[in-house]
């Protein structure tokens, strides 16, 4: 609803030199898995999104008219008693693809194992003496402290970083670079993007329509205070909080009425270029993070299932809320996002034109770093226990950014039986109790979900060596 018809002439290039062309290796591993499970290639399918384009006046004359295409040779086979072949394919494709959605609904969101060893080989640890155990979490579990501003709280300039002892990451935004605490455990990363100008096409159009959301009159009127900046943003997604009851989807029409943002809301979930770069995150979340992937799936899939009216942002993505920072100018204080669940990962992506060596660095003061981040560039960070903020950006340089991250409340609402903590008192104290008990070990048990290289290592070469199921491991939901 709010996109620009022609981006072109606002692109430009992004020059940099990946350590290794991850679409090309992804795209690989998807024709692998295709010859292995006999499925063909669905390259040519007018509804089924590729990494990899050819570009080739003959596919896209295939995707924008095969439907009449279809009907037209359906016609003349009829009329001559005879069946056409090609459109056996077609169905085939349409019931393989439907195979698919059927078994990511089913067993979740898999990667190749081919894909995760040669991720892990390619990428380059930062370790840090962080002591994930020492982060500041509140006694409940569910929530890290709330970070007190104080008077001059930006993020200084670059040079003022470094002459306060802050260590700069160089990074080119395609280079995996995971972060590694005292223990080594990994606690996040920074995951890049696909070597793929299609890709970069993709987050320049999501730019835009993020400019051209951030222009509208209720977000140029009155733009609210936040903790990270006088800037516009838009939350989407379910959530559970202060104030509700219960899980409720953010801008639903109420009473037969839209609310505010609904259009919005609809209008940026009905993305698909914001949906690619939001399915790349996820995948890299479980990459990264298995065991915690797993744990929020298995606990949001019940919450879906005890409320199915909750909406997903995406189908691909586990993250059920994202905010939409729509300014020409978003950069960040410093702070935590404390409401959500602590030891999680929050995934940010950059968007915008600008000098990624000038400016717009993310800075983390708890581990005395500033790394660049580029446009198109995506990184998963516990956002809700690190200190984070920007370095600002220079004097017509213009960027957004894109969030995805779990609210805390969500959580804490399932492990209650799908209620309120005060409910849950009012009901069932010896429950109650229980569950109150449980709180003491929230963290540790969190903490636990983090993985050492080693251990996703031995994870990925187990996967190797274990036969297939049913053709699970899908790789193109990565790209």
């Amino acid at each position: 609803m709010y996109f620009l018809q022609s981006l072109a002439k606002f692109v430009s290039p992004i020059e940099s030199l990946p350590n290794f062309d991850f679409g090309e290796l992804l795209w690989q591993s998807v024709a692998r898995e295709r010859e292995a499970f006999k499925v063909g290639a669905d390259a040519d399918d007018p509804e089924e999104p590729t990494e990899v384009e050819d570009g080739s006046e003959m596919a896209q004359t295939r995707s924008s008219h095969g439907d009449q295409g279809g009907k037209k040779r359906k016609a003349e086979a009829d009329e001559a008693g005879a069946r056409d072949p090609e459109l056996d394919v077609c169905r085939s494709h349409q019931r393989r693809r439907a195979k698919r959605s059927r078994i990511i609904a089913a067993e979740g969101s898999q990667i190749r194992p081919e894909v995760k060893a040669h991720i892990l080989a390619a990428s380059e640890p930062i370790p840090t003496d962080l002591n994930l155990e020492g982060l500041p979490t509140a006694c409940c579990g569910y929530q890290a402290m709330n970070y007190k501003r104080r008077t001059g709280d930006e993020i200084g300039s670059l040079e003022e970083l470094l002459d306060d002892g802050f260590r700069l990451i160089p990074w080119d935004g395609y280079g995996i670079r995971p972060f590694e605490d005292a223990n080594g455990r990994t606690f996040g990363a920074l995951v890049g993007q696909p070597n793929d100008p299609s890709y970069r096409q993709a987050c320049e159009e999501v730019y835009q329509l993020f400019l051209e959301l951030g222009q509208m009159p209720e977000f140029q009127s009155g733009v609210p205070k936040n903790v990270r900046g006088r800037f516009p943003v838009l939350n989407v997604g379910y959530t559970h909080g202060k104030g509700t009851e219960a899980p409720v989807n953010l801008h639903e029409p109420k009473n037969g009425r839209p609310s505010k943002h609904s259009a919005h809301a609809e209008a940026l979930r009905s993305n698909k270029s914001l949906e690619r770069i939001a399915t790349f995150a996820s995948s890299a979340l479980n990459l990264w993070a298995p065991k915690l992937f797993d744990y929020c799936e298995k606990h949001l899939n019940k919450l879906r299932k005890f409320a199915p009216h909750l909406w997903p942002n995406f189908p691909k993505s586990i993250f059920p809320s994202m905010a939409i920072n729509c300014s020409p100018k978003a950069w960040t204080r410093k702070h935590r996002d404390c409401m959500n669940l602590p030891f999680r990962l929050c995934a940010i992506t950059a968007l915008g034109r600008f000098d990624p060596k000038c400016g717009r660095h993310m800075a983390l003061p708890d581990l005395k770093l500033v790394i660049e981040f580029p446009p198109c560039s995506t990184m998963i960070l516990p956002s809700s226990t690190l200190v984070h903020g920007n370095i600002p950006i220079h004097p017509g340089e213009t960027r957004a950014s894109f969030t995805q991250f779990f609210p805390s409340g969500l959580f804490r609402y399932v492990n209650n039986g799908f209620m309120t903590e005060k409910a849950l008192k009012a009901t069932n104290k010896k429950e109650h109790e229980r569950v109150c008990s449980e709180k003491a070990t929230c963290w540790k048990m969190g903490l636990d979900l983090f993985s050492t290289r080693s251990e996703l290592e031995g994870s990925a070469q187990d996967e190797r060596t274990a036969p297939p199921s049913n053709g699970s491991f899908l790789t193109s939901h990565l790209l």
